[in-house]
């Protein structure tokens, strides 16, 4: 399966690497979703692939940092029993606010869920489409 991604990344996306090099904007081929993100591209280079047959959509790119480490350890130290993810997302800050999420539904796509462990297990609704 994974060589024939590959060969279907490589295949579609043989233009749009050639057109992107000779217009010195940056990209990573990636198979598994078969997409193609470019940095440092042109409006001529996003005009000239969006009408290709092979591209099926163009969707911006949102980069999602953390905050800085002297924040972030500073915090961290500040509560001692919170990991530092909790602080990123601002989890603390609907703390107390008295938010602590009940009544939110969470959608994971990870294989390392435990949908039994005791603190989900009566609220996980399960996979609603297995493959099996």
């Amino acid at each position: 399966m994974v060589e024939a991604l590959r060969q279907t990344a490589a295949e579609s996306q043989h233009h749009f690497a050639s057109c992107s090099r000779d217009r010195g904007a940056t990209y990573r081929s990636t198979y598994i979703a078969n997409e193609t993100p470019v940095r440092a591209g042109s409006r001529a280079l996003l005009d000239e692939i969006t009408v290709r047959p092979e591209v099926a959509r163009v969707t911006a790119s949102h980069e999602v940092r953390p905050p800085d480490l002297e924040w972030g350890l500073a915090r961290e130290v500040e509560a001692r029993a919170i990991e530092p993810n909790l602080f990123f997302v601002g989890a603390d800050d609907a703390w107390i606010l008295d938010v602590a999420g009940a009544g939110v539904v969470v959608g994971v796509n990870d294989a390392g869920v435990d949908e039994d462990h005791p603190a989900i297990a009566a609220h996980c609704r399960g996979c609603l489409n297995p493959p099996t």
